[in-house]
């Protein structure tokens, strides 16, 4: 459900920004048709003179559309995502540990990650919840709108990545309670409670806590993955799950 927004909102917010229930036929037919917009290229080389100067003053490396910043343990990602229509973008950002695979199993170099292989993701929306950046139809508004960008970066995107700093917080603050009873309570960390019900993510939780010296919960963790996995209702009959072999081989390692 989009976030409503009052009028003084609406004058300080271009309407290519609006959500598409607040704008006339003709209206989204201006702001809001791709082929309106400032061209991709145009658009790039704007991110290049404006967006990416102020990203790497922040400490990031990287380029076009992925930046990354990694100060063992931690791997922080930018990611500006396009549209596969063009036209628009979204501004994504996600956290990771180094020394922890992906969810396909591969452990990924800091200077390669890329938003995909965060475990913990976070899309950074304007203040009226709208998470699609409109390039603008000429080459001042592209310009405002990697403004607008870097505006919510600075007021949503660091503050939610500055949460991620000091390991092993926040993933030490989560019990074997928070497991049998997952609850929306690590919310403002973007752990909602699917995310807690997810085998990876819980398989994430058992590296973690084996790197903290915490190996009895750790066990505890991946067993209670095995026995859900083993038994889950999404395989034709029991122990089909592709992860069983993985879980066995942590176990295995850890006990």
């Amino acid at each position: 459900m989009f976030k409503l927004f009052g009028k003084k909102e609406k004058e300080h917010m271009p309407k290519r920004m609006w959500h598409n229930e607040q704008l006339t036929d003709k209206e989204r037919s201006i702001y809001k048709d791709a082929f309106n917009q400032t061209t991709g290229e145009d658009f790039i080389q704007i991110q290049k003179e404006r967006l990416t100067p102020y990203l790497k003053s922040l400490g990031f490396k990287g380029s076009k559309n992925n930046f990354y910043k990694h100060y063992s343990p931690w791997i922080h990602v930018i990611q500006i995502f396009k549209d596969h229509y063009g036209g628009s973008c979204a501004l994504n950002v996600g956290v990771h540990l180094d020394y922890i695979e992906n969810q396909l199993g591969n452990l990924i170099v800091p200077s390669k990650f890329r938003l995909e292989d965060a475990m913990i993701d976070k899309n950074i929306e304007m203040d009226n919840g709208n998470g699609w950046y409109y390039y603008g139809l000429t080459h001042e508004e592209g310009c405002e709108t990697i403004d607008i960008m870097i505006d919510a970066f600075e007021r949503k995107g660091i503050p939610f990545l500055e949460k991620y700093e000091s390991y092993p917080h926040p993933f030490s603050d989560i019990t074997f309670d928070d497991i049998l009873n997952p609850s929306e309570r690590f919310l403002e960390y973007e752990i909602p409670l699917r995310l807690l019900k997810s085998p990876h993510f819980r398989m994430f939780l058992a590296k973690v806590n084996m790197d903290i010296d915490k190996k009895e919960l750790a066990i505890k963790i991946l067993e209670k993955v095995r026995n859900d996995e083993y038994y889950s209702s999404r395989f034709i009959k029991p122990g089909c799950s592709p992860l069983i072999q993985t879980i066995d081989s942590l176990l295995d390692k850890f006990r």
